[in-house]
């Protein structure tokens, strides 16, 4: 299963993409301001052009 991760921060969200088994990922890209209208749409993009079956989100604690 294919799985697409997203380290969120408040200026930019980090993105990586893991292999078709899940085994394995590999940084993708950098959002900006995924937040807002732009980043959102550049992310479900992202979701869509990787043929992601889900989407992992990091809990930002610092």
């Amino acid at each position: 299963m294919k799985v697409i991760a997203l380290d969120y921060g408040s200026a930019r969200t980090g993105v990586a993409v893991s292999d078709p088994t899940g085994s394995l990922a590999r940084p993708l890209t950098v959002v900006e301001r995924a937040g807002a209208g732009t980043g959102l749409r550049r992310l479900v993009e992202l979701i869509g052009a990787e043929r992601v079956e889900r989407v992992v989100v990091g809990l930002p604690l610092t």
